[in-house]
């Protein structure tokens, strides 16, 4: 155990008997937990003084230490020098005593992206603040780099002591994952690290040797039975060999019983940087996202729905439109048609003979509308206007298919059945969707005319 790590106390979470018998270096697992982050700070809320922790090695190793007795003066003063000149006014707000408080009171937690000048070249910085102990006398404040996208850190663990540890911050870190296996793929030899004391009733095994076999043997006991297979291969020694050989990084969702109820996890693969014979897994619970992710999807299925009909609806339609005008401006879509569609008289069937049979109506003549072009989208974009667009072989027999559809409406016409005013354009090159839309819409109208003539 090196120095730094006796010095920070390591030792209270790291029992070096075990990693001396299973060759097994606690570091590793710390540096792949916290690679990202570059710079923490531990802040004594009571009188201001600070502590930081910084790497200097690529983002591997925690081995600055740096302190102060002002660290929110310190902090405005600092990022001055760096911070993007139009960021800097909400990276000093930020470290504003007063305000920082009051936005932890409110929100539980603060975040800050912003841009740092680097060599010139802007640079984006996320800062995560959160309180280190449930007294709320400390702050924990992790600064890391984030590239396309802000990257939230997790709320971290409750309970930090005023004697903070190297360890603690690492495992609070680690909150994301509650399970962290690491394994020498060399032998299969294994160690399990959990951060969920709750987790801990899944009887997971700690250590031990046939990691791939002993994995088995939880997936089959703790999966979801539809998600076994996908899993045994997804996770097999052979798939996350071949895996990583390409990939630095991969991962796999599947669900796990848990108190009866299956609640969705990721196993997230990563080998550690230049060491090909040694593995992490972390599996962390995405549940919650899952599921929100799943209403989501539920509720985008029910918005391109219509109710009554069971066609797509007019907020689908909206979206075919914007695809189609992509497609043209892309050059990916040479021939289509629009058909535009009219129930004709529904007003009268509502007001004659009540709603429910205007409905009925509407629907016996969006089931000719779709019986007749049976290859294509259908959309009702109002209260008896439908639209169809025709690609493929609707596209090809186009001129059939309005025929037919006008041969029924005329036969119906006379015999209180759904009668359907219909017109078609075809896509010429240069149109906009709307300039197809409106002459099929305009060659509608026409029949619809021709219709009430033949009446």
């Amino acid at each position: 155990m090196s120095s730094l790590e006796k010095k920070f106390g390591i030792d209270q979470y790291y029992d070096e008997s075990v990693a001396k018998k299973e060759s097994i270096d606690f570091q590793d697992v710390v540096n792949w937990v916290i690679k990202d982050i570059f710079t923490i700070y531990y802040v004594n809320l009571k009188n201001d003084n600070y502590v930081e922790y910084s790497s200097n090695d690529g983002f591997k190793t925690f081995n600055v230490e740096q302190s102060g007795t002002d660290f929110f003066k310190d902090a405005r003063h600092n990022t001055r020098k760096v911070v993007y000149p139009e960021d800097y006014e909400k990276v000093a707000m930020m470290f504003n005593k007063e305000h920082l408080l009051k936005s932890l009171e409110k929100n539980g937690r603060a975040s800050i992206t912003y841009r740092l000048l680097i060599d010139g070249n802007e640079t984006y910085i996320n800062a995560a603040i959160d309180y280190a102990d449930e007294a709320k006398d400390h702050l924990i404040l992790c600064i890391k780099k984030v590239d396309n996208e802000i990257k939230w850190l997790k709320e971290y663990e409750a309970g930090f002591k005023r004697s903070i540890t190297y360890s603690s911050i690492a495992y609070s870190l680690a909150k994301d994952y509650f399970i962290i296996y690491y394994i020498d793929l060399d032998n299969d030899e294994f160690i399990e690290y959990s951060s969920n004391a709750s987790y801990k009733q899944l009887k997971v095994e700690k250590s031990g040797n046939n990691f791939f076999n002993v994995l088995q043997g939880l997936i089959f006991r703790l999966a979801h039975p539809d998600d076994v297979n996908k899993i045994n291969v997804a996770l097999s020694k052979d798939r996350i060999v071949r895996g990583l050989s390409k990939n630095h990084t991969y991962a796999v969702n599947f669900r796990i019983d848990y108190n009866g109820e299956y609640k969705y996890v990721r196993a997230k693969v990563m080998k550690l940087d230049s060491d090909d014979n040694h593995i992490v897994i972390g599996v962390s619970d995405i549940d919650a996202q899952m599921r929100a992710e799943q209403e989501y999807e539920k509720a985008k299925q029910l918005a391109n729905r219509d109710a009554l009909t069971g066609v797509k609806s007019k907020y689908a339609y909206a979206s075919k439109e914007a695809k189609l005008d992509e497609d043209i401006k892309n050059g990916m879509l040479d021939e289509f048609a629009m058909v535009v569609c009219d129930v004709n008289d529904l007003k009268m069937v509502n007001d004659s003979k009540g709603h429910q049979e205007g409905d009925k109506y509407l629907c016996e003549a969006c089931q000719i509308i779709c019986e007749t072009f049976k290859h294509s989208p259908v959309y009702r974009i109002g209260g008896d206007e439908f639209v169809a667009v025709l690609t493929g072989i609707d596209y090809r027999n186009r001129n059939k298919l309005i025929d037919e559809i006008k041969e029924v409406s005329l036969f119906n016409l006379n015999n209180d059945d759904a009668v359907i005013a219909v017109g078609m354009s075809e896509y010429v090159k240069g149109d906009k969707v709307t300039s197809v839309f409106s002459r099929a819409d305009e060659a509608m109208y026409a029949h619809k005319s021709m219709l009430k003539g033949s009446k």
